[in-house]
């Protein structure tokens, strides 16, 4: 076919180069597959950190207190899952893990009624609403660090006396 010699030659060299412009337009307008991919595990993890801190906030209001160790509070409030999903606000609460590592995310007190949990990211945050203030819900989101502006390591604040609606 090199170097073309009729017009069926140059229609399918014409043909491949559109069709190779569009697949660079393509990784250019909505990136790679990897980064696709990125940003829907990024997607999930959010999911799962509003989820956890919903259930943290309903425990802690509905059941009881939670205790000085958080390291076994998943569990715990996974076996009063029911009467937590019952009470008014509190629909989505469930002690969920890093979809991709499976791991637990991390929690610390911070402060009488706060706690920070803390997940890891791959990604910027997209826009602000990547990083709510509030989640569904209303279970208040503070964000304890700033905006996601870079990937790795991000903490929320989640206010354990905060009534859902």
């Amino acid at each position: 076919m090199w170097p073309p010699k009729d017009r069926n030659d140059w229609l399918a060299l014409f043909f491949s180069g559109v069709a190779a412009a569009a697949v660079i337009a393509g990784f250019v307008t909505i990136g790679s597959p990897g980064r696709a991919r990125a940003e829907r595990i990024d997607e999930q993890r959010m999911a799962a950190v509003q989820s956890t801190a919903t259930a943290l906030n309903c425990y802690h209001r509905i059941v009881q207190p939670l205790g000085r160790d958080l390291a076994t509070i998943g569990p715990t409030i996974e076996a009063n899952a029911a009467q937590l999903q019952s009470a008014p606000g509190c629909w989505n609460a469930a002690s969920r893990k890093d979809p991709q590592t499976g791991e637990a995310f991390a929690l610390s007190w911070f402060g009488p009624n706060k706690v920070r949990l803390c997940a890891q990211f791959s990604r910027t945050a997209r826009a602000p609403e990547d990083t709510p203030d509030f989640m569904p819900g209303g279970v208040q989101l503070a964000v304890a660090e700033g905006p996601r502006d870079a990937s790795g390591r991000q903490c929320f604040t989640v206010d354990l006396k905060r009534v859902l609606e």
